[in-house]
């Protein structure tokens, strides 16, 4: 378990999918044009009561930290550079 310090936010990146028509889906990459300054991800664990577990947060692509845990990537990013909580309608 990995437990958070100091206002951080503990994410696994997610990796957003476009869909065509016809069923195919294509992964966002770096290269497209579209969310190339941002990063998406699901948060694993939280020092900060705004942000919970499950949530799917927005921040800037190259502002968190990456780190391995148990062959996992994770990403660890202060609370203030977390430009949204992303919900569902």
């Amino acid at each position: 378990m990995i437990k958070p310090q100091n206002n951080y936010v503990i994410f696994e990146p997610v990796i957003i999918e476009k869909k065509l028509a016809g069923g195919l889906v294509l992964p966002d990459d770096i290269n497209s044009s579209d969310n190339t300054n941002v990063q998406f991800g699901n948060v694993v664990s939280s020092a900060v009561k705004e942000i919970k577990k499950g949530d799917l947060i927005l921040c800037n692509k190259f502002t968190p930290t990456q780190f391995k845990y148990d062959e996992i990537m994770y990403n660890a990013v202060k609370y203030t550079e977390i430009i949204a909580v992303i919900t569902k309608k």
